[in-house]
């Protein structure tokens, strides 16, 4: 009802992120919900991210076909840049000296983990670091036990 109000009243932009991830119940990544004329959904203007997966390729055959934008990969100094100001809110940093005897290079063993390109990952790493106690252990931390997917990452956290 309160969406409905809205759409009356106001243009609404519905962010959806990962609709890949959707349930197949309900058929829901099918995305006929989007263009459906029976909610008011055909009323919003929508911005959503995906994998290529299923539901793209739903929305790739709609007339008219929506915009598409791909996203490019994170350098690895917008990659640095968002550990960087992450850990600068709590006047922390990672060691980027690879000649550093006691520390290394911390940025760039947490750069090398498997979903470092991932900005959910780096943030969450991030926050995984900023409450690590052992400063002297935190590159052994970084390097062997920081976990490298998101879903281990979340579940050390």
């Amino acid at each position: 009802k309160i969406v409905k109000e809205g759409c009356k009243q106001k243009k609404i932009i519905l962010v959806i992120d990962a609709v890949n991830q959707l349930s197949s119940q309900d058929f829901a990544y099918m995305m006929k919900w989007v263009f459906d004329d029976k909610t008011c959904f055909h009323q919003f203007r929508f911005i959503l991210s995906t994998l290529e997966h299923e539901c793209l390729t739903n929305l790739r055959v709609k007339k008219p076909q929506p915009p598409e934008i791909e996203v490019q990969p994170l350098s690895k100094s917008d990659r640095k840049e968002i550990v960087r100001e992450y850990l600068a809110q709590f006047h922390k940093k990672l060691s980027e000296n690879p000649k550093d005897p006691l520390l290394g290079d911390q940025m760039e063993a947490l750069l090398s983990k498997q979903r470092a390109d991932s900005p959910l990952y780096l943030i969450a790493a991030s926050e995984r670091l900023r409450t690590y106690g052992i400063f002297e252990k935190i590159t052994h931390f970084i390097t062997n036990e920081l976990p490298g997917n998101i879903p281990d990452l979340f579940l050390s956290i």
